[in-house]
């Protein structure tokens, strides 16, 4: 595996190594899409902290957003290096650069 790769696999690692990013993940795979203040609202959390973790995930192609009038509104991937997919074994399957994937269970989303 050549050095950029190696790199792009740590970075996508870094984006979904934090409890807010996969919590948004799950609710994402859950919701469909959904504006940043519905993601902020559901999970009880600050919409700064939100759209910051947000934008850690879209820079790293783990999400989709698009503007409706002024909300933008944000879904996981479905093209591009950071594809996530919901499988009917209630998962959702991260795919990174080089063949790399995270699988993060849905239920049961708090320990």
């Amino acid at each position: 595996m050549s050095q950029s790769v190696n790199r792009l696999a740590a970075e996508f690692m870094v984006a979904v190594a934090e409890e807010t990013r996969i919590e948004i993940l799950r609710t994402l795979a859950e919701s469909g899409e959904l504006p940043v203040m519905q993601v902020a609202k559901k999970l009880g959390k600050e919409l700064v902290n939100v759209s910051h973790h947000l934008g850690v995930m879209l820079r790293a192609g783990l999400l989709e957003n698009r503007r409706h009038g002024r909300c933008v509104i944000y879904s996981l991937a479905t093209s591009g290096e950071g594809v996530c997919k919901v499988t009917d074994k209630g998962t959702l399957v991260l795919n990174g650069p080089g063949g790399f994937s995270i699988t993060v269970p849905l239920a049961g989303g708090k320990a």
